[in-house]
């Protein structure tokens, strides 16, 4: 594009402005019409260098939405140029900086599309696991950022990620885990508030296992048999299922699908799921609880007997004595018998928020 050149001079200058400048330069470097064919790249080979060398200069800014566009440009780029691009990401997985790092797996994100793009696809083939690995980076947003990218390309090109998936399982599963070091506490004065760093990631990570299952059920197995124990994948959502409130949610309705989906791992651990749903059903507010704070607490409820409805539906469930006498003196018992009896209503309705169970 002929404005191109100025657009990359007022970047240089520096200033205020670079959020805006580059949020620009993001629309300018868009290939179009990208719904059928990549063929009118939004940046000439020609002007690619100088592109890059302005994007790359901003990708350890201080600003978290500098580095985000800069992200979102390099995996526009990706799409048209990808055997340039995606090398060129891949030699500065090696930084010092964390947040570079980070910028260069994130601008995946915008890259692994859904469409099938042959000189894209080849190159995600042959670097995509470089990217992945650095779930086990020593900075969490680095490993989130390599969670979600790997979401991503589960959702949209799981048959890239097959052949290494395996290596990546026991690295996304760590990050489940609920990690001390991560865990702040912040002196407000008159009391202490805990601040745990780690919540979103372990978000992050269950969202990524849900979107596993779901690659799971629609390659009908081809592949993930070998690699994916739904007794092993179990083990660590169990852990999700006792977590925070942002958490437990992804979890509930991953425990559901799985129910309803392939019971006999979820029959056999019945008893050790029930005891974290146990602790959810029965968690008492405090007095002074503030409005949303009741109203989460509600979801979080209904969220749970959803969960409670789909393992109940199981064949054989009644052989688990725990799970007989949980419902028996917690679940049906008022006032959650009326919460459950209108779950229940809504899932014979069609209308219950679990989808596909």
């Amino acid at each position: 594009p002929t404005h191109l050149p100025a657009l990359l001079q007022h970047i240089q200058k520096g200033g205020d402005r670079q959020y805006l400048l580059l949020t620009a330069l993001k629309e300018v470097i868009s290939p179009s019409g990208l719904d059928s064919s990549p063929s009118a790249p939004g940046v000439p080979a020609s002007a690619l260098p100088e592109v890059l060398e302005v994007l790359l200069a901003h990708c350890q800014s201080e600003e978290e939405g500098v580095r985000n566009t800069v992200a979102e440009c390099l995996g526009k780029l990706a799409l048209t140029h990808a055997q340039t691009i995606i090398p060129t990401l891949k030699d500065r997985l090696l930084s010092p900086s964390s947040s570079e790092r980070a910028t260069m797996v994130m601008s995946l994100k915008t890259a692994v599309t859904d469409r099938p793009l042959p000189a894209l696809d080849s190159a995600l083939r042959a670097n995509l696991q470089d990217f992945l690995s650095l779930i086990q980076d020593q900075d969490r947003h680095v490993r989130r950022a390599a969670v979600q990218v790997l979401n991503v390309a589960l959702h949209n090109k799981p048959d890239i990620v097959l052949p290494f998936l395996s290596s990546l399982l026991p690295m996304l599963y760590l990050q489940t885990k609920e990690r001390e070091d991560l865990i702040r506490i912040v002196d407000l004065g008159p009391f202490k508030h805990r601040v745990d760093d780690g919540l979103e990631l372990r978000k992050s990570a269950f969202e990524c296992m849900d979107t596993l299952w779901d690659a799971k059920n629609s390659l009908k197995g081809e592949g993930l048999a070998g690699c994916l124990d739904p007794s092993e994948f179990l083990t660590h959502l169990k852990c999700g299922l006792g977590d925070h409130y942002d958490v437990k949610l992804p979890c509930h309705l991953l425990l559901a699908k799985m129910a309803s989906q392939n019971p006999s791992p979820v029959l056999a651990a019945l008893t050790e799921v029930v005891e974290p749903l146990e602790k959810t059903l029965t968690n008492k507010l405090k007095p002074n609880s503030v409005k949303q704070e009741v109203d989460r607490n509600e979801d979080m409820l209904r969220s749970a007997l959803r969960t409670v409805d789909a393992l109940a539906r199981m064949n054989d469930v009644d052989s688990c004595p725990r799970f007989t006498t949980f419902l028996k003196n917690v679940v049906n018992v008022e006032p959650m018998a009326t919460r459950y009896n209108n779950v229940r209503a809504e899932f014979a309705n069609g209308i219950s928020d679990i989808v596909d169970v």
